[in-house]
């Protein structure tokens, strides 16, 4: 009895530390307005089911962090197909890696900071996936559909 008594302390316990480390940030995706600085265009959404391929189309991360503490972000971009030109933060020899995922350059912030993305001609059509890494942890991952 003891030892399911235990283990059940040790599960709350892995639990609220799992939720400390989440509420750290608050991570939002979905449609970017701005050039410099970005905003939340509308809701929040968790996957985008059609993006119709346009460069002022504009769409991402706004990581919020709930402290002053320093954190490293960067994401890995999973592509249906190589690119034909890398722009932003890829780096050209990551041309090679796009069904392995495509890793953008490591970035400090303290409080909040936008990670924009967008398409440029010869983006290839079909399914991709965005995983976002804050301190080296998977934090979200979006899925979805260019059209």
């Amino acid at each position: 009895m003891r030892r399911i008594i235990y283990l059940f302390m040790l599960l709350v316990l892995m639990g609220c530390a799992k939720d400390t480390v989440e509420n750290e940030f608050t991570i939002q995706f979905g449609a970017l307005e701005g050039e410099e600085s970005f905003t939340l265009l509308g809701d929040e959404f968790t996957a985008l089911t059609t993006v119709k391929k346009s460069k002022d189309y504009k769409f991402g991360f706004i990581i919020t962090a709930k402290t002053k503490n320093p954190f490293k972000y960067y994401t890995i971009s999973y592509l249906p197909d190589a690119p034909k030109v890398l722009t932003g933060t890829l780096k050209e020899e990551a041309l090679q890696k796009f069904s392995t995922g495509i890793k953008s350059s490591e970035d400090t912030a303290e409080s909040s900071v936008a990670i924009p993305f967008w398409f440029d001609e010869g983006d290839p059509v079909g399914t991709y996936k965005i995983d976002l890494y804050i301190n080296d942890v998977k934090e979200k991952s979006v899925v979805f559909n260019v059209q």
